[in-house]
Order: structure tokens, then sequence, then C-alpha cells
């Protein structure tokens, strides 16, 4: 139940234009954060349609564990694909990334951390494959 209070402010907010205004800036936010995303992994095919997080996709689901216990070495935390599965459906491999949770230069370098390791994951996978 909303207090009559917090009505009152949020109608306020809404009426004087500042919650439009506010939402304008969490969008261009957002939008940034997914830029910086694409800047930093997407020679992976990094998706980043929902703003909120991005998808990193992994070629099986080994490369997902190991990339996801690596960062985590690195002090990163990043959501296995398997987490998102539904039933007896087969996941996605890859992970998601949390975008919002920390300031864009956090980010950024986070997310550098990331790339490097993916590479140093994916790289004899790729030589593997010509061979």
């Amino acid at each position: 139940m909303v207090t009559p209070l917090m009505l009152d402010i949020a109608a306020h907010l809404i009426a004087d234009g500042t919650a439009l205004r506010l939402l304008d800036w969490q969008r261009i936010a957002l939008r940034a954060r997914c830029d910086i995303a694409q800047q930093v992994l997407g020679h992976f095919d990094v998706r980043t349609n929902t703003r909120l997080m991005a998808w990193l996709p992994c070629p099986d689901i080994g490369t997902e564990a190991r990339l996801v216990d690596r960062a985590r070495d690195e002090g990163i935390l990043i959501a296995p694909g398997s987490t998102f599965s539904i039933g007896t459906l087969p996941s996605v491999p890859g992970v998601r990334l949390s975008l919002g949770q920390t300031k864009p230069k956090a980010l950024r370098e986070g997310l550098e951390v990331l790339d490097k390791l993916a590479s140093e994951i994916e790289a004899p996978m790729n030589r593997q494959r010509r061979l």
C-alpha cells in the first residue's frame, strides 16, 4: 500500500516534469554503460539490449564455468547462463553481466579484466578448433 505522502511526492514529481527528467537521465546513464560493454567486449559479440545487464556468449558450458571461476578469483562476480535455464531445457552457454551496480570507471576496469580472462580461456580453444 502506498502512503499518502509517497503518493503526493510521486504526483508532484510527475506533474513538474522531474520524473521524466530523471528517467531521461537514467536512460542516458544506462546507454553509456552499454557502450562501455560494447567497447570492451564487443569483439566477443556481447549483447547489451536490456541496458541493465549484458550477455557474454561462451562457446560451451565448460568455458562458461572456467570464466565464472576465473572471474571470481579476480573479485568479479558474474552469473553463469546455466543459472537462467528453465526446467529441463538446455542452457545457452554464456555469462550474465550486471552493468548497473558500480561506477562507470570501475565497470570499465572490471570488464577489461573479464576481457583478458575470456581471451585467455578462448585462445587455446580456438587453436584446438583449427587443428
